[in-house]
């Protein structure tokens, strides 16, 4: 299973990374790959963080959109990747 998490910047995914690792036992992961069939887009680059986590063969990607106004168009990626890649 891939579930993704969105959050607003840097310090949320510390925390929420922090949290699911303590708590859930999820590790961190660097060279995960989230998917093959496609890559988050680069909304804010100087603010964006995709951090990516594993337990057993599931994994959960928290992906810091960098900031409230770029959360319109990772919505809109969500939905693009969810249209074309249904399984």
């Amino acid at each position: 299973m891939r579930s993704l998490i969105l959050c607003e910047g840097f310090d949320d995914v510390l925390i929420l990374g922090y949290y699911l690792y303590k708590t859930q036992k999820w590790v961190f992961d660097p060279k995960a790959i989230f998917s093959n069939f496609y890559k988050f887009p680069k909304i804010d680059v100087k603010r964006q963080v995709v951090e990516v986590y594993k337990k057993n063969d599931n994994l959960v990607g928290i992906w810091a959109v960098g900031g409230k106004d770029s959360f319109e168009a990772a919505f809109k990626f969500i939905y693009k990747v969810n249209s074309q890649y249904p399984q």
